[in-house]
């Protein structure tokens, strides 16, 4: 959390940092920036704070890693001047923090393959982090070792039916096919960045879940018992 100063100052030496952009997005400051070499860039990012002696040396191998393929990076920090004007209830925070309702950040980027930047995600993994991602495209789609919970082609009917999500107009069209993966990791299992697959069919899965009382509780009580089948679906956006 920061006050309602840009986290980059033009007076900054780059020493081969390209700024991209910068400025207030929401109640996010952001700085938007690539680098020719990897040390520069820890150098910048550690005078700016976001590394210090507890997480550069973790961090050195991701950064060499992407500064080499020539990523970007997104570097921000809440303004909390920003975040009261736009929610008054977090003047100050809650009990002297800002608790978990902040808004989710969406990060678009042009890739000649559909990937999800998992090495970087090691440096603040728990020690039992869980992925699930939500995949549109015209398939199937699956990664190594993850499990599918939905699998879906959207017809006509179905946008339809859930047209009336403000979020998902226009996100979701006749004929898009909606994949939800899950896979658990340790921080040393993410060693390499997620690149999503076509599966080897465009066969449809719906999670069902089972719920009601154990049939050994409704004999011991002699009580009729319904189970429910209920079929359900996520759609998120990450």
């Amino acid at each position: 959390f920061g006050g309602s100063q840009d986290i980059y100052q033009p007076d900054m030496a780059d020493n081969g940092i390209h700024i991209i952009s910068s400025g207030l997005v929401g109640y996010y400051q952001t700085l938007v920036l690539s680098a020719t070499e990897a040390p520069d860039l820890l150098e910048f990012l550690t005078g700016l704070g976001f590394l210090h002696d507890d997480n550069r040396e973790m961090a050195t191998a991701a950064i060499n890693d992407y500064v080499e393929r020539s990523w970007y990076f997104v570097a921000m920090q809440v303004d909390s001047t920003a975040l009261a004007e736009i929610n008054p209830y977090y003047q100050g925070g809650y009990y002297g923090y800002y608790s978990g309702s902040l808004e989710p950040i969406e990060l678009t980027f042009a890739s000649e393959e559909i990937i999800y930047p998992m090495k970087i995600s090691a440096l603040s993994a728990a020690e039992d982090s869980r992925v699930q991602l939500y995949i549109k495209t015209n398939h199937r789609m699956t990664f190594a070792g993850a499990g599918t919970t939905y699998a879906n082609r959207f017809s006509s009917g179905e946008i339809e039916l859930i047209s009336h999500y403000p979020s998902l107009r226009g996100v979701l069209l006749p004929g898009d096919f909606l994949t939800k993966l899950e896979r658990g990791y340790r921080p040393e299992q993410m060693t390499e960045d997620i690149v999503l697959q076509r599966a080897p069919t465009d066969e449809e899965f719906q999670l069902i879940h089972y719920s009601g009382f154990p049939w050994t509780g409704a004999l011991l009580l002699s009580l009729p018992v319904a189970v429910a089948v209920k079929r359900r679906f996520w759609i998120g956006r990450g």
